[in-house]
């Protein structure tokens, strides 16, 4: 999956107007809560197949962190 398409639809997820990439710190967002927490786990789920806990998912900070836990290879420039 493109990155870009990646962050639109984390965006859409997290039901934020603000520009995201790799560089974002998800719980900075004014959006973040424990239901974005649950929306992310879902739409990982959806997306790549991969299973997170809210403990993992609560353990990173930055969206790059998130693509790391996923795994880079799923992702393409």
């Amino acid at each position: 999956m493109k990155k870009t398409e990646f962050f639109e639809k984390l965006k859409d997820a997290i039901e934020t107007e603000s520009n995201i990439d790799e560089n974002t710190n998800l719980k900075a967002l004014n959006e973040y809560s424990s239901l974005t927490t649950l929306s992310i786990i879902v739409l990982i789920d959806e997306l790549f197949e991969k299973s997170l806990t809210a403990r993992e998912l609560n353990s990173v900070n930055s969206i790059n962190e998130l693509m790391e836990l996923i795994g880079m290879d799923k992702f393409k420039s």
